[in-house]
């Protein structure tokens, strides 16, 4: 049986009406109070969940293409006032009919595809991504949702080919294009849109025009990935790369942030049924990171600074990529929950065949760490109030151990010297989602002893919940030639050290020992 995604929108109609591709139906909004073209909105979003591999060939894996459970929960604006008196109003049911949805059908990914204008001067952290935040954790759901798109007459220039040209093509878009709310919710997943392959007009892998880029959400960088979202110039004949089912029944070409959103939430929902037992949200995250790879056009030296506020960590690979290991590498996968007053330290032998007789340790190693996070919405941009930090470290001739991973998910470099607003917002101090590499093609060091440091940190005068809190670690140890049997080595390492080892298409815990 295939995954579920919940799509909440103004419903889905058209060749979905009886399909078995849906799984459950909300059911909440009377015919009468649907919007033909948010009906459209849903349906079209839902075709690319359910059947999009179809008519996207060799951009979307039939593998991942899941049934889709209909939360019709967007009515028609002259209707709106009919079902809610507030914004509160409405989160309620957004909260009710998800739970309904996980009960009945297991629906944990739920794609949102609607945005909401923040009004000038207002705060960074809407009331709409609070609201879903508390949502996502009190239900131990993913909500996956758009950027939001700039309007014709906003919309940035093409992409230029040369990427010396980009940063002269910003400086001449002047208006605002910060993501729309919700978003930079902390705690979800947001998605920008990409230029798909194929167009007449247009880089692939680059951001669209019309794709919003992150402003300096605190506590957060947004958005976490990106997807083919259709590109090109507007036009009446508009091929845009990206193609749907439309309410009507007819294939139609579709662009904007909405269409980027479904791909990765069919990735991530495909993710979680992939892997057996109980998978936290945490960790769903952490893979998904892990995983994710910037566009090619997108990694020389120019705009290395600004393509995650467009693009996050960038595009996500297939699910069977993620899960499926090769003997040239080894990903060690900690889930768990870090108590009050204990530290997380994993150690582990670096590879024979990636060191040499004096301890001189070689290859590439990737960190990614995800913290469910503690929040307290009333301290701003403080109100991340438990911070967790990862370090790799190898041990010198005397036994200390040093750090060899540099952090990656600062959003900017270059400070000596921060205050806590430039640690919280910029350089990623209390970020939950970090990521750590450390590149050695000569080697580093004088020993093949490493360990896995996590500590916790919390704000001035904040109590360490009593619960503890829970995290998701995902480390790689990879060969840079793509030859040395890193995963063999490694796992009979660890196995002389009392770790069980489970591949993770069967389990994900490690055994933690704090």
């Amino acid at each position: 049986m295939r995954p579920v995604v919940g799509v909440i929108d103004g419903g889905i109609g058209g060749p979905f009406i009886n399909s078995a591709w849906v799984a459950g139906r909300a059911d909440f909004l009377a015919p009468g109070d649907r919007d033909v073209s948010r009906v459209n909105h849903g349906t079209t979003i839902a075709s690319l969940i359910a059947l999009g591999s179809a008519f996207n060939s060799g951009i979307l894996d039939p593998d991942e293409d899941c049934r889709v459970y209909d939360l019709d929960l967007l009515p028609a604006g002259s209707a709106y006032d009919n079902y809610y008196a507030s914004l509160e109003d409405f989160l309620d049911e957004v909260r009710a009919s998800v739970a309904r949805a996980k009960q009945e059908a297991g629906v944990r990914v739920f794609n949102l595809s609607y945005n909401l204008r923040r009004a000038p001067g207002g705060a960074p952290y809407s009331l709409a991504a609070q609201g879903l935040d508390r949502i996502a954790l009190d239900l131990d759901v993913l909500f996956v949702i758009s950027a939001g798109n700039l309007t014709e007459t906003e919309q940035r220039e093409e992409w230029p080919p040369n990427s010396t040209e980009v940063n002269a093509m910003l400086a001449r878009h002047s208006g605002p294009d910060g993501l729309l709310a919700p978003a930079e919710s902390l705690v979800n997943v947001s998605v920008g849109a990409t230029n798909p392959p194929g167009l007449a007009q247009g880089v692939e892998g680059v951001p669209a025009r019309y794709t919003r880029r992150s402003d300096q959400t605190p506590s957060a960088l947004k958005p976490d990935f990106a997807a083919y979202g259709g590109g090109g110039p507007e036009g009446p004949a508009r091929a845009t790369g990206l193609t749907a089912i439309s309410s009507f029944g007819t294939i139609r070409d579709v662009a904007g942030t909405s269409y980027a959103a479904p791909l990765v939430a069919r990735y991530l929902a495909t993710l979680d049924a992939a892997i057996s037992g109980d998978v936290s949200r945490d960790l769903l995250i952490a893979l998904a990171t892990h995983s994710a790879r910037l566009p090619a056009t997108l990694l020389a030296k120019e705009v290395a600074v600004v393509a995650p506020s467009f693009v996050g960590r960038g595009h996500l690979p297939t699910v069977a990529e993620t899960l499926e290991g090769e003997p040239h590498r080894m990903t060690i996968v900690l889930s768990d929950t870090i108590q009050p007053g204990r530290n997380v330290k994993f150690p582990f032998r670096w590879p024979d065949s990636l060191s040499d007789t004096n301890g001189k340790c070689r290859g590439l190693l990737k960190l990614t760490l995800v913290t469910e996070p503690i929040i307290n919405y009333a301290h701003g941009v403080e109100m991340v109030r438990v911070n967790l930090d990862g370090a790799v470290k190898q041990s010198d001739e005397n036994g200390v151990f040093e750090s060899r991973a540099q952090p990656t998910h600062e959003f900017f470099s270059g400070y000596r010297y921060a205050n806590e607003r430039t640690l919280a917002s910029v350089l990623g101090k209390w970020y939950p989602v970090k990521s750590y590499t450390a590149r050695m093609p000569n080697g580093r060091g004088k020993s093949t002893d490493w360990r896995l440091d996590l500590e916790y940190l919390t704000r001035a005068a904040e109590s360490f919940p009593a619960e503890g809190v829970r995290f998701a670690a995902v480390l790689t140890i990879e060969d840079l030639r793509g030859a040395a049997p890193v995963y063999d080595e490694m796992r009979a390492s660890l196995s002389e050290i009392g770790v069980t080892l489970s591949d993770l298409r069967t389990a994900v815990n490690v055994g933690v020992r704090a």
